[in-house]
């Protein structure tokens, strides 16, 4: 069998990206940050014609049951 040859080399070094990471792990989440998360999807995936505004959204998320 031909032996395989790596089409890319190594990924460059990208300096900015280890300070970026490392301000990233140091951010605390909040318990709100996931309901905030979750209310924007609900709204995102409602459909174009759909009059349901955004407080609503956020307002449904606190009474939806999962599980």
């Amino acid at each position: 069998m031909a032996e395989r040859r790596a089409i890319l080399g190594r990924a460059p070094e990208r300096p900015g990206s280890k300070k970026l990471q490392e301000d990233a792990e140091s951010v605390a989440s909040t318990d709100e940050a996931p309901r905030r998360r979750q209310a924007s999807f609900v709204y995102r995936n409602m459909p174009q014609d759909s009059r349901i505004a955004r407080e609503s959204a956020i307002a449904s998320v606190g009474r939806m049951r999962i599980g």
